[in-house]
Parts: structure tokens; sequence; C-alpha cells
């Protein structure tokens, strides 16, 4: 059998099971608040910040430099398919203040990186079963799924035995007030997964596809988020760190701008200013077929 013919699966993943998933955190994010709050004794908001297809590979590159965060691997039901948490440093780092005691209305201190205590990991425990809880509350009943917590570590090397080629579906969960975010905690489940549990959804949405008629029609006028990127790189944690007012972070060439929507690339574009408006201009747009 070829090896790579698991992957290749992988790959042609419907584009419907994104939108299954984004809707899946969306409905998680009040329980896992609400897990929070008992948790805490403080109110926690927590967001959706971004869901898109990866490759493992790619995630496992950026997380590499997430150092001070912990690496949590669990594992979804039905199929006992492994998945990973990523909690970033700053995040765990306010979160293990205010189950101590931190005044939730103060200024928090500053972080700075060290070593994960064994308290920072025991609290890292309970804060993603609390999250994996929040997560299993919201999956559709006929899908009956859950979430397990397996194992935290310090060391971002957990293993999910897919290659690096496999397809992912990677979202983030922005915590803390809008005004002062703690940071992010990163959720990374593959999708074939993922797959098993919209079946008749995801057949039903490539139906409506082939049929524009029917679908969107219904919804319209639909309001959507567009993101209009200029650039992704990876970057140490100590050159994070090292961020001031007026530091600078070359991106590179900027030639084109890339336009999403739900996580997914849908048109290039340059950027530019018009009447002292910062704006794009439509260069090109992305097949399906191309994403």
């Amino acid at each position: 059998m070829d090896p790579n013919s698991s992957t290749a699966v992988l790959a042609k993943v419907d584009s419907g099971i994104l939108g299954q998933v984004q809707d899946l955190f969306r409905a998680a994010t009040r329980n896992i608040r609400a897990r929070l709050v008992n948790r805490s004794g403080s109110d926690i908001p927590v967001r959706m910040a971004m869901c898109e297809l990866a490759t493992l590979g790619s995630v496992m590159d950026r997380l590499q430099h997430q150092d001070g965060g912990a690496f949590v691997r669990f594992e979804l039901f039905p199929g006992g398919q492994a998945a990973l948490m990523v909690i970033q440093g700053p995040v765990l780092f306010r979160l293990v203040g205010l189950l101590l005691g931190e005044d939730p209305e103060g200024k928090s201190q500053m972080y700075r990186w060290r070593s994960l205590t064994r308290l920072d990991l025991r609290i890292a425990r309970r804060v993603s079963e609390d999250i994996l809880e929040g997560l299993t509350e919201a999956f559709p009943v006929h899908a009956k799924a859950k979430a397990v917590f397996e194992m935290v570590s310090a060391s971002p090397r957990v293993s999910l035995s897919l290659e690096r080629s496999a397809t992912v579906i990677e979202t983030s969960l922005d915590l803390g007030p809008p005004e002062d975010p703690f940071g992010l905690v990163t959720v990374v489940i593959p999708a074939q997964a993922a797959s098993q549990f919209w079946p008749r959804e995801v057949l039903r949405r490539s139906e409506e596809r082939r049929d524009p008629a029917v679908g969107i029609q219904r919804v319209m006028p639909l309001q959507v988020s567009v993101v209009a990127e200029l650039a992704r790189m990876p970057m140490p944690i100590g050159k994070i760190r090292a961020l001031d007012v007026g530091s600078e972070i070359d991106l590179g060439l900027v030639r084109e701008v890339k336009l999403r929507v739900s996580g997914q690339v849908v048109m290039t574009a340059e950027a530019g200013e018009q009447d002292g408006v910062r704006s794009v201009r439509i260069k090109a747009r992305v097949s399906e077929d191309a994403r």
C-alpha cells in the first residue's frame, strides 16, 4: 500500500467540514467560558480567533516556537484519533495567577518566560479538561463524540502519529478581555477525525454547492468577516519578548495580499492607499481547486 495514500485522502477534505468545525467552536466558547468562571471565580471571555485547514508539518513548525506553553495531547472519539491543544505561555501565566487568587480587576504582572513547574502543568491539565468538556457538550447529539484528555507536557514534541503532509484543522481561541487579551489556545484536529462527526451535513453542503439556487439564497444577505493578510512568519519567542514600541518586523517583499473568508483564501490583491484610507485592489479570485 502506498504510504502516502492516507494523506492523499486527508488532502481531499470537503470544505464543508471547516464550516462545521467553526460552528462547533463558536458554540463551545460559551461552555468553555462558563467552566473557566467556575474554575477561577472570575469572568474570562472566550472568542474564536481563527479556524483553517493546514498541513500538520506547517502547524508543528510554528508551534515549535511556543516556548513557555503547555502542550496537551487528547483523543477524539469515536475513532480514538490523537489531537493537540497548545496553551500559550502568557495565557497559562495569567490563568495560574487567577487560580491562585490574583485580583482579576488588578493589573497583571508582565509575563516573562520560565520553565513550567508541576503546578503550572497541573493547572494546564485542569484548563484543558474544561476546554475539552466544553467542546464535547457542543458536538451535535447524533455524533456521539467526546474529547478525552491524555497527557500534558512542556515540550512541543507531541506526536499525533500522522505524516507531516496530513491535513489538519487548526482553530485558535482568544482568551481574556478584547482590550487586554491573555493570548491564544490552539486546537489541532486531524481533518479525517472531524469528517467522521458530520457525514450527513457534509453531503448536504456538497449538494448545495452543485445547485447555486439552493442554500446560499436562503440566508442572504449573509454577514462574513474578510481578513486582508499581508504575510505570515514564524518568530522565536526570544525575538517576540524583545519587541517594544518602535520595533520593526521585516515581512519581506510584500507583493500580494491574501483575502480570507472563514479561513479560506478567496482572492489575491495588492495593498495601497486611496484618499488617505488604507485599501486593497483585487487582482484575482482563487478557484476552489487551487485552495
